[in-house]
C-alpha cells in the first residue's frame, strides 16, 4: 500500500499544473519543468533528463571533493570524516578513479562502467576497482554508500591526484571539480606551497566562486611554531586561492574518530536490525522470544561501549584538529553551497532556455530563408511578367500582319475577277395607234465572278496563301513554343531558388542534445516536402494557364487551317447571291432598283467575316491579346499564391516567435530571482 501511495505522490508531483513561480528553488524548477516540457516544446528525453537531474541536484546534499596531489593522505582524511577505515590507503597513488561517498541504509559499493553496466559489490572489494595497479580502464566511476549521519547533508567526492602519472587522472579530476560546493586542498605539511602544487592549483582555483580550505595533512610530525610558520607562508603565497588553511593530522583524527561511541552504538543497532529481519523469515509464525538472546548480546555490547573510556580518544580528537575542518564545512561550504547551488540551477535554467531560444531561432532563419525568396520573387513579379507581356505583344503584331496579307491576297484575288457581261431583259414594247405593241430586249451589265479562276490562283497554282498560311501557322507554333517555355521560365525562376534552399537545409539537425528532436524532424519533414508545402499551387497555377494557351493556339491554328478555303468560297457565294437577287429586283422594275456590284472594301470586309477574324483580331491584334492575358492572369494568380505562402510561412515563424517570448520570460524570471 505504502509503494501505491508513494507512486501516486510522485506522480502528482510529476504531472501537477504548476500555475506560479514560488519562492523556493524546488518550486521555480517544477515550475520551469511544468512550462519547459508542455507538449507544445515537443521536449527532448535529454531535455526531460537533465531538467529532472536538476531537480535531485536541488534536493541532493552538497558535495565536498576532497583533492590534491597523490600521497598526500587524502583517503586517510576522508575515512577520518566519516568514522571508519574503509577507503583503501597506499604510497602509490591508489586512488584512480572519482568516488562518490554518499549516504545509504547499508555499506554497498555501486561501481558504474563506462558501457553503462553498474554493479554492486561489498565495500570490502573498494581496492580491487580503484587501484591503478589493477586493470579498472573500462571503470567510469564508483559510488560508496555508507550508514553515517555526516552523509546525509554532505557527499564526499574522493578525486583521483592532480600530479598523478595518469594524464586521464589529472583530466577527470578537472571535470569533476567543476560540479562540486566546496573544495578541500589537501597536501602535506612539509610538501606545501611547492611549484607543482602552485601550478595545479592555479588551473583548479584561480577565479573560483566555491569555498575551498587548505588542510595540510601531518601536522603531528611537526611542533606547533614550524606548524604556525607554515600555515603564514600558505596563506601569503596563496592568498585569493583558499578561505582558510588548517592544520590537522588525519591519522590521529581516524584513529579518534572510528572509535567513536555513537557511531559504534549505530553500527551495533544496524547489526541487530539485519539479524532480526533475517531470523524473523524464519520465525513468522513465533512469538519474539527466538530474538531474545540476540537482544540480550546487544544490550551487553552496547552496555560495553558506554563503559569505555574515551578521554584518550577526545584529547586525540582534539590535537587532530579536524573538528576545525569540520566547522569549516559546516559553516562556511554548506550556507555558501546551498546558494551557489541555486545560484548555479537557476544558472543552468537560464541556460536551457537560452539554448533552446538559441534552436529555435536556427528553425526560425530556416522559414526566414525561404520567405525572403518569396518576397524578393514578389518585389520583382511586375518586372518578371512586364517583359514577356510586350515581346508577345509585338510577335501577335507580326502574326496578325501576315493574316491581313493573306485576306488582302484573297479580297484583292476576288475582286480581280469580278467580271461584267452583257445580259438581257425583255421588256413589253406599247403600240400606237398604227402600230402593234411588241417585246423589246435591252441590254445591261451583269457582274459576276470566276469562281475557277480565284480558286485556281488562291489555292491550286502557285499555293500563294498556302505559303504564307504555312509561314503564319509556324510563326504562331514558334510563337506558342516561347510562350510556353517563358512561363515555365517564370516558374524555374522560383523553383530554383526553393530548391537551392532545400539542398541547404533538408539536412538541418540540432546541434545541442537538449533541443527538441522533433520539432528539426519536423522541419526537415517541411523541408523535404516544400514542393507540396509551397510550390505546387504554383505549378498547378502555371500548367492551368499552358493548357489555356494550347487551347487558344489550337484555336486560331483550326481557324487558319480548315477556313481560307471556305471563308473564300463562301465570300463568292455570298456576292452571288446579292448579286442575283439584285438582277431578280432590278429585271422585274428596272426603274426602282438597281444591280449590285460590290467594291473592293465590302470584299474584304466579308472575307474577315466568313474567316472570323473579328475574333482573331480580338484575340490577336488587341494590345490585351489572348498572350498578354495569359501572362497578366498568371501574374496575378502569382501574386495571390505568393501572398498566401507569405501569410504561411509568416504564422509557422510566429509559432516559434511565441515560444521564443515565452522562454525569454523563464528566463527573466529566473534572473530577476537570483538579483533578490
Amino acid at each position: 500500500m505504502k509503494i501505491i501511495e508513494t507512486f501516486v505522490k510522485e506522480y502528482k508531483d510529476i504531472h501537477s499544473k504548476v500555475t506560479e513561480f514560488g519562492n523556493s528553488i524546488d518550486e521555480q524548477i517544477k515550475y520551469a519543468k511544468s512550462i519547459l516540457t508542455k507538449s507544445e516544446f515537443y521536449p527532448s528525453q535529454t531535455l526531460t533528463s537533465v531538467l529532472n537531474k536538476l531537480s535531485i541536484r536541488a534536493k541532493e546534499p552538497m558535495k565536498v571533493a576532497v583533492t590534491g596531489q597523490f600521497s598526500s593522505g587524502k583517503s586517510t582524511f576522508l575515512n577520518a570524516l566519516i568514522s571508519k577505515d574503509i577507503l583503501p590507503t597506499g604510497v602509490t597513488p591508489v586512488t584512480s578513479k572519482v568516488n562518490f561517498i554518499k549516504y545509504g541504509d547499508e555499506y554497498k559499493l555501486e561501481i558504474h562502467f563506462n558501457d553503462g553496466r553498474v554493479e554492486f559489490h561489498p565495500v570490502q572489494n573498494l581496492q580491487n576497482f580503484t587501484d591503478q595497479r589493477h586493470s579498472i580502464e573500462d571503470i567510469k566511476y564508483l559510488t560508496l554508500y555508507i550508514p553515517h549521519d555526516t552523509l546525509k547533508d554532505i557527499t564526499f567526492v574522493d578525486t583521483p591526484g592532480l600530479n598523478s602519472q595518469s594524464i586521464q587522472d589529472t583530466k577527470t579530476t578537472l571535470n569533476v571539480l567543476k560540479d562540486v560546493d566546496g573544495i578541500i586542498w589537501l597536501t602535506l605539511i612539509d610538501n606545501a606551497g611547492k611549484l607543482s602544487e602552485e601550478k595545479a592549483l592555479n588551473r583548479l582555483l584561480k577565479n573560483s566562486n566555491i569555498k575551498s580550505l587548505c588542510v595540510l595533512n601531518q601536522k603531528d610530525r611537526f611542533d606547533e611554531k614550524d606548524v604556525n610558520k607554515t600555515i603564514s607562508y600558505i596563506k601569503d603565497k596563496f592568498t585569493g586561492f583558499f578561505d582558510e588553511v588548517v592544520a590537522i593530522s588525519a591519522k590521529s583524527a581516524l584513529n579518534a574518530r572510528k572509535d567513536d561511541k555513537q557511531q559504534m552504538i549505530q553500527e551495533k543497532v544496524k547489526e541487530l536490525s539485519s539479524a532480526f529481519e533475517k531470523e524473523l523469515q524464519q520465525h513468522l509464525h513465533e512469538d519474539l522470544s527466538f530474538f531474545k538472546k540476540n537482544f540480550a548480546e546487544f544490550k551487553k555490547e552496547v552496555d560495553d561501549i558506554l563503559n569505555i573510556d574515551f578521554s584518550k580518544n577526545l584529547q586525540l580528537l582534539e590535537a587532530s584538529n579536524i573538528t576545525r575542518v569540520i566547522d569549516f564545512i559546516d559553516k562556511e561550504i554548506r550556507p555558501y553551497a546551498s546558494r551557489a547551488k541555486e545560484k548555479s540551477i537557476k544558472k543552468d535554467l537560464v541556460e536551457i532556455c537560452n539554448i533552446l531560444t538559441e534552436q529555435y531561432k536556427i528553425i526560425i532563419t530556416v522559414f526566414d530563408k525561404l520567405l525572403a525568396i518569396l518576397t524578393n520573387y514578389h518585389k520583382e513579379l511586375d518586372t518578371y511578367f512586364n517583359l514577356p507581356k510586350q515581346k508577345y505583344a509585338k510577335e501577335l503584331y507580326l502574326i496578325y500582319s501576315e493574316l491581313e496579307k493573306i485576306i488582302t491576297l484573297i479580297s484583292n484575288e476576288i475582286y480581280s475577277n469580278l467580271k461584267t457581261t452583257t445580259r438581257y431583259r425583255y421588256q413589253e414594247k406599247k403600240g400606237s395607234l398604227l402600230s402593234k405593241s411588241s417585246i423589246e430586249k435591252i441590254p445591261y451589265d451583269f457582274p459576276w465572278f470566276d469562281s475557277e479562276n480565284i480558286y485556281k490562283n488562291l489555292f491550286y497554282d502557285d499555293e500563294k496563301i498556302e505559303k504564307l498560311l504555312k509561314k503564319v501557322l509556324k510563326d504562331l507554333k514558334e510563337s506558342e513554343q516561347n510562350a510556353k517555355k517563358e512561363i515555365e521560365h517564370l516558374y524555374t525562376k522560383l523553383e530554383n531558388s526553393v530548391k537551392s534552399w532545400q539542398e541547404l537545409y533538408e539536412l538541418t539537425s540540432k546541434n545541442r542534445e537538449i533541443a527538441s528532436d522533433r520539432e528539426f524532424a519536423n522541419l526537415r519533414r517541411f523541408v523535404s516536402k516544400v514542393y507540396e508545402n509551397i510550390l505546387k499551387d504554383f505549378v498547378l497555377s502555371y500548367t492551368d494557364t499552358i493548357s489555356k494557351l494550347e487551347h487558344d493556339f489550337g484555336y486560331i491554328q483550326g481557324a487558319l487551317e480548315f477556313n481560307y478555303q471556305n471563308a473564300t468560297k463562301t465570300t463568292v457565294a455570298f456576292f452571288k447571291r446579292r448579286i442575283y437577287e439584285s438582277v431578280s429586283f432590278f429585271e422585274e422594275d428596272p426603274i426602282n432598283f438597281t444591280i449590285y456590284k460590290p467594291g473592293d472594301k465590302e470584299i474584304t470586309e466579308q472575307v474577315k467575316i466568313h474567316f472570323s477574324f473579328s475574333k482573331l483580331d480580338n484575340l490577336i491584334k488587341s494590345k490585351r491579346n489572348f498572350l498578354y492575358k495569359s501572362f497578366e492572369g498568371l501574374q496575378q494568380e502569382f501574386k495571390k499564391i505568393l501572398s498566401k505562402k507569405e501569410l504561411f510561412l509568416q504564422e509557422k515563424k510566429d509559432i516559434y516567435f511565441r515560444k521564443i517570448q515565452t522562454l525569454d520570460s523563464l528566463a527573466d524570471k529566473l534572473k530577476n530571482s537570483s538579483e533578490k
